[in-house]
């Protein structure tokens, strides 16, 4: 912490301290050193809340209570969903000092296109059933609870040529590859699921327009950049009710189903169902568009 704030000083002394805010991104070490930089300069300070993970209950008692002490100082609190907001408020009582404000999806990047182009674009099978991840391979992003719901639905005749692509890389909290594959091939799924790695941000809106149903299956969220971009591209959704997902999903009619955090018998459910509804997928792109 004491490092964190010597490295913002130093950062000041080369580009000066003529500046109005103090607008953080991150908790911890950031809200103390936002503190120090409120009393030094005296100017306000302000904190983003982007994921539950920035209140540290996944951590040590120290910092959930450093985290909570300094939101009890912030001039404003920004919370991407209603559940950190509410949580924010339990322990620090920021309510008066909350704006709820989600993020956005920039519509000129993702928007609807032809599944069967984009299909043939990334040489993907015309008959395949398709479902999409996307997102670090860490636990918290909830792909095996995916792989776990798919062993179920490839018993089921119509079901047999189903594929869930997942689309990342190991992250920042730790490399659940091992254990991934390791569910895979404990259910048999070695033909169902393809770890596709890395994917440029440009190429998603592809990806998101090929596939058949778009899976947010997270344990935890904030405002999921990559949900909004799903159904900016008009493909439903099957999202756990974390963050904002509960928001954004009745945001709109026929987004999709919203699902219990780490339900899977709903998730496999809601998976079922979609992959058998029709859709138009064009028209939901168009509505979603004018709410983004």
């Amino acid at each position: 912490m004491h490092t964190y704030k010597r490295a913002v000083e130093g950062v000041l002394a080369k580009i000066g301290t003529e500046f109005d805010l103090v607008d953080l991104h991150w908790t911890f070490p950031d809200l103390p050193t936002g503190y120090h930089l409120q009393q030094k300069y005296q100017l306000p300070f302000n904190i983003t809340l982007r994921g539950m993970e920035a209140f540290h209950f996944q951590d040590n008692d120290i910092r959930q209570k450093i985290v909570a002490k300094y939101l009890r100082e912030a001039g404003h609190i920004i919370s991407l969903s209603e559940e950190m907001a509410f949580t924010a408020n339990k322990i620090a009582d920021t309510g008066a000092r909350t704006s709820v404000i989600r993020n956005g999806v920039d519509t000129d990047k993702f928007f609807y296109q032809d599944k069967a182009g984009c299909r043939t674009k990334l040489k993907l099978a015309q008959d395949q059933k398709i479902i999409l991840g996307v997102g670090a391979l860490i636990k918290r992003k909830g792909f095996d609870l995916v792989i776990a719901a798919l062993a179920r639905l490839v018993k089921q005749a119509q079901f047999h040529n189903l594929v869930f692509y997942i689309l990342g890389s190991e992250g920042a909290e730790g490399d659940f590859r091992t254990e991934l594959k390791a569910n895979v091939n404990r259910h048999g799924l070695e033909n169902h699921v393809v770890f596709q790695g890395a994917v440029l941000n440009q190429d998603l809106v592809t990806w998101y327009n090929a596939v058949d149903v778009f899976c947010l299956s997270s344990r935890g969220e904030g405002s999921p950049n990559v949900l909004t971009e799903a159904l900016a591209c008009g493909t439903p959704a099957v999202a756990s009710k974390v963050g904002s997902v509960p928001e954004i999903m009745a945001s709109e009619d026929n987004l999709g189903i919203a699902f219990e955090n780490e339900n899977t018998q709903e998730l496999e459910a809601a998976l079922e169902q979609l992959l058998t509804q029709e859709i138009n997928r064009q028209v939901n792109a168009q509505n979603f568009s004018k709410y983004t």
